[in-house]
């Protein structure tokens, strides 16, 4: 409700480094983008189902519904309506996604979208929730942070840091994304009848996994960093000079890469042992620090500190995640897993 009326001035106080054609543009894309907000969410309600079903498959290709579909509308309407069509793709890319995932839910699951205010597993799952709100709200909050930071620099600083981020949040949901969404119900269910060394073991193999994925994706990346981006974006406006910021950010942001990855393992154990809380004080603390490491690091190393930032607060906030996953729950066997870390570093 307050993007439906108020997208123009959200977008003003926001980035102060737009002028106002550019705040027009950006609070009208705002505006149709609300639908994506409504369906993306629904939808993830429905992946989230087939998920704790042990189902993959499906979820995993309805993710490829809005691309498809963004790509599709862009191209038959991007000579009348410019960037506009993306949004425009993207919110029919969701409606639909929504639509296919119901489906299959509804004749699968029985899976009927109602709210029963009386119903005690919603008070119990909405009294969970409120600190997992709050903390996706203030962690979200970095990425507003940043681009308010980059605005102060120079064009394309904003388009440099959204390039180098994206392509780590691709990698990193790439190499996550399966390992964390395939442990979830395991974990769920080892935790639910208390069996805590099937727990334990769930949790140590899957930051195994982790390290065993992203340690040569780290190292292929930052020595091949410039090849990368150049084949990824070098075409068009984007010229080598762009290739070049680029990918000495994308290295720079390999760092966060990796706790990116392990910090999702550490907050699917939040979730099942019910401890919301501490990911909400987690999210704030990352928050905290990464806004003034910025403001800092940026007045001395320019819009890269804006980088070394967000590398430094996402590393102490997994650090942070550690200590009290295994001060709560002895989540690790220290000596051997480290053991182990060495062995697949190596």
């Amino acid at each position: 409700l307050p993007i439906l009326f108020f997208s123009r001035q959200l977008v003003g106080l926001l980035f102060q480094g737009f002028d106002e054609r550019e705040i027009e543009l950006t609070g009208r894309l705002l505006l149709i983008l609300c639908p994506a907000f409504i369906f993306q969410a629904l939808s993830n309600i429905l992946i989230a189902v087939f998920h704790s079903n042990k189902s993959f498959l499906k979820p995993s290709g309805s993710l490829l519904i809005t691309p498809i579909v963004t790509i599709i509308v862009t191209c038959f309407l991007a000579g009348y309506a410019g960037i506009t069509s993306v949004a425009i793709g993207t919110s029919i890319g969701w409606i639909v996604t929504f639509a296919f995932l119901q489906f299959y839910a509804g004749a699968k699951y029985k899976i009927i979208f109602s709210l029963l205010f009386t119903d005690k597993d919603l008070h119990y799952c909405l009294r969970k929730s409120m600190p997992l709100f709050l903390g996706s709200f203030i962690f979200r909050g970095s990425m507003v942070i940043e681009k308010m930071l980059a605005s102060n620099f120079s064009g394309g600083v904003i388009s440099y840091l959204g390039y180098a981020g994206t392509m780590v949040n691709m990698l990193s949901t790439v190499t996550i994304n399966g390992i964390a969404t395939t442990m979830f119900p395991h974990l769920s269910q080892a935790w639910s009848e208390k069996k805590m060394e099937k727990f334990r073991s769930y949790y140590s193999n899957s930051l195994k996994v982790t390290l065993i994925l992203c340690v040569p994706i780290i190292v292929l990346t930052i020595v091949f960093n410039k090849t990368i981006v150049a084949t990824v974006l070098e075409r068009g406006v984007f010229d080598h000079n762009d290739t070049i910021e680029v990918s000495y950010l994308l290295a720079v942001l390999m760092g966060s890469y990796l706790f990116l990855c392990l910090n999702t393992i550490a907050g699917k154990v939040f979730y099942v042992t019910g401890i919301t809380r501490v990911g909400l004080f987690n999210a704030f603390f990352e928050v905290f620090l990464y806004t003034g490491l910025a403001i800092l690091l940026s007045k001395y190393f320019s819009y890269y500190g804006i980088a070394y930032a967000q590398v430094t607060s996402v590393a102490f906030s997994t650090l942070f995640a550690a200590i009290i996953l295994q001060w709560k729950f002895k989540i690790l066997d220290g000596k051997s897993f480290f053991k182990d870390c060495f062995k697949i570093i190596l």
